[in-house]
């Protein structure tokens, strides 16, 4: 059976080109992230972009509390830094659109409003941010834009945020790398004020002093990349469960700062993104089409299509059994299955309030449809099921 890598694979002539030539700057970096009027700012990864923007709101209002409002369909992995500061973390009811259950969130802001609205685009998907920039203008709170499993901006994304945060190494070949867009117009309109935006200098440049830097991780990164290109396989495939974890694992994140090596592949990279929006976009399909014929997947019930640029391919089943019998099916004929994501214990430990959240987490399967996936792969592992 193929062996297919949850993440994409970088080129031998990308990593080639990323130790013989200089990085581009960064504004030539986040270029393709940036809309007019719009400022760019890299870290390693979007979790350290939360911290950043709760400690500028903290050194603007000169409050020593925040309060974090995000989704209860999120992963509790990348609230570790938030949590580190001591943020209170508030999290939202969604509707079975993925999009904030508006009703339920002006009742919940009589009681606890918010500092920090996190709005996701789940999947790549476009979520409807009109509603939450209005909420955000009524509070008073800052709106961000979680785009981190978004390839790059396409309407109805990165719009209405006040920030906006990219995750490039999620749809990459890049050990680290996260673009944090600080917009003119969102809500609060942070950059009209001049004090704000060297308030948020200082807690950017704070955060990547005070926190240390190794390029170690990333040349490991490397090594095992390039491993993987040449065929080398670990023996053990690990066996993942379809339940709920409410646990977080430890998780050990880059220091903030970006990596060398990170930029230096960006440089053969930023260009190409054209060619990775067809490529995820073609595999997807492939994944549908061959399960779906193969009867692995009730053709009935297919992922809402559109144009956005797909994280991973989305199967939606019907209840909770169907998508653990499917995941336990794939997973034994070694196709890549996940779940996701893995929901902070305040949302598992109340079931009643969060139901929505859990029947998301539960009734959804994804695999991969990344870049260096070979259709003809996708095509063998069907087959051979």
């Amino acid at each position: 059976m193929p062996h297919i890598t949850q993440a994409p694979l970088p080129a031998w002539g990308d990593m080639i080109t990323a130790l013989m030539h200089p990085t581009l700057s960064e504004s030539e970096l986040s270029a393709p992230w940036r809309r007019s009027g719009d400022t760019a700012f890299w870290l390693s990864r979007s979790a350290w972009s939360l911290l950043v923007i709760a400690k500028w709101w903290q050194r603007l209002t000169g409050e020593a509390s925040i309060i974090v409002w995000l989704p209860d369909f999120f992963c509790n992995a990348s609230l570790v830094p938030l949590r580190g500061m001591g943020a209170q973390l508030q999290f939202y009811p969604l509707t079975n659109q993925m999009a904030p259950d508006l009703d339920a969130c002006r009742t919940l802001a009589t009681e606890k409003p918010p500092d920090l609205f996190v709005l996701v685009h789940f999947f790549g998907h476009p979520a409807l941010a009109e509603g939450a920039a209005a909420l955000c203008r009524e509070t008073g709170a800052w709106l961000i834009e979680d785009a981190a499993h978004v390839l790059r901006p396409i309407p109805g994304i990165g719009e209405q945020g006040d920030c906006v945060l990219y995750s490039p190494h999620k749809l990459l070949p890049i050990p680290d790398g996260a673009v944090m867009v600080v917009r003119e117009d969102g809500p609060a309109r942070l950059t009209s004020h001049a004090s704000a935006v060297v308030t948020f200098q200082d807690a950017y440049s704070s955060l990547i002093k005070s926190s240390g830097f190794s390029n170690q991780p990333a040349w490991v990164w490397l090594i095992k990349r390039c491993l993987q290109r040449l065929g080398v396989r670990s023996w053990r495939r690990p066996v993942a469960s379809f339940t709920t974890d409410a646990d977080t694992p430890g998780i050990v994140f880059p220091p903030p700062k970006m990596s060398a090596l990170s930029r230096r592949l960006l440089f053969g990279l930023v260009n190409t993104l054209d060619s990775v929006a067809y490529q995820r976009k073609h595999n997807r399909l492939l994944w549908i089409q061959g399960l779906s014929e193969a009867k692995l997947y009730p053709s009935e019930i297919q992922p809402t299509a559109g144009e956005y640029t797909p994280y991973l391919a989305e199967f939606n089943f019907a209840n909770e059994t169907l998508a653990e019998e499917a995941f336990i099916q794939w997973q034994g004929a070694c196709l890549p299955v996940t779940t996701w994501p893995d929901l902070p214990p305040e949302v598992v430990e109340k079931k009643d309030r969060h139901s929505m959240a859990l029947k998301l987490r539960n009734t959804r399967v994804y695999l991969p449809v990344h870049q260096s996936l070979d259709y003809r792969v996708i095509s063998d592992c069907v087959r051979k099921i």
